[in-house]
């Protein structure tokens, strides 16, 4: 199972811990290096919060008196989903905010590592095809077509065969989004108009084969079963790679193929030796 590393900021939001069935709990925004946020949802304000007990085990401690750039880790089923558990002011309008509570205190821990180890999926396409990015008059979403020849954006969609991430309460990922857009304010992050996916034919023919790519930040769409990328701030460029390995079934059939063919053939060394 997937093992994520974060850095554990206190929210800007009130209030700061959650009560629920006479236990409290913390309340944090996770965050990688240079500000990469570890979870996002869209609009950014809604990023799930973790959400953790606070109890007597020894991580608790270690939370309270962490330094800035302390990391720490768990597993992706050792989360559970809670929707819309919270009503906090943020940025001064009341909201429902989602979270992710850690299940058990003893599978999170405060580990020593200066460069977090980014998990890494495995999906594979079943269908393809590229929309507008923005909006145009009145509010109206521009078509693929407006948007790119505007402006060069485009967003190109790839369903995939359900990807069941282990987080309990979640359901799996069925679409993957690649938004080629430039940022609206400088950076020093590429963003996808600047990768080898922009105006190529990889994710055009995508469909049937399986990929592998590690993640730096997971923005999910409202409904938790959508994955958004955007550039090299929120996944290993070097990392997305069609996967070499045929699927177990597919295996299965060539190793046994290979195994009547080298059947067959001794049986013709064996006629022809028999015959002379």
């Amino acid at each position: 199972m997937a093992t994520i590393y974060f850095w554990l900021i206190t929210p800007r939001l009130e209030p700061k811990t959650w009560t629920k069935s006479n236990t409290n709990y913390l309340l944090f925004r996770l965050q990688g290096k240079k500000d990469e946020s570890v979870f996002l949802r869209f609009p950014p304000r809604d990023a799930p919060l973790l959400i953790i007990p606070e109890d007597n085990s020894p991580v608790i401690s270690q939370i309270k008196t962490r330094q800035c750039f302390d990391y720490f880790a768990t597993s992706f089923d050792n989360l559970k989903l809670k929707r819309d558990f919270l009503k906090v002011n943020m940025f001064g309008e009341n909201q429902l905010i989602s979270g992710l509570l850690i299940k058990d205190n003893n599978k999170l821990e405060k580990v020593s590592r200066s460069v977090p180890v980014f998990p890494e999926i495995t999906f594979k396409v079943v269908k393809q095809w590229k929309e507008g990015y923005g909006q145009g008059n009145k509010r109206r979403p521009l078509t693929y077509e407006e948007s790119f020849s505007q402006h060069g954006d485009y967003t190109h969609i790839l369903e995939i065969e359900p990807l069941d991430l282990g987080i309990e309460g979640m359901p799996p990922i069925t679409k993957i989004i690649f938004e080629f857009a430039e940022p609206t304010q400088p950076t020093d992050y590429k963003a996808l108009t600047k990768s080898k996916w922009y105006k190529s034919n990889i994710l055009t023919k995508s469909v049937g084969k399986k990929f592998n790519m590690k993640v730096k930040s997971w923005n999910w769409k409202a409904g938790f079963d959508t994955l958004t990328f955007h550039g090299n701030w929120d996944f290993e460029w070097e990392s997305f790679q069609e996967s070499a390995f045929p699927e177990k079934g597919n295996k299965e059939l060539i190793i046994g193929g290979v195994v009547v063919i080298i059947t067959i053939f001794s049986l013709i060394i064996g006629f022809l030796v028999v015959k002379k």
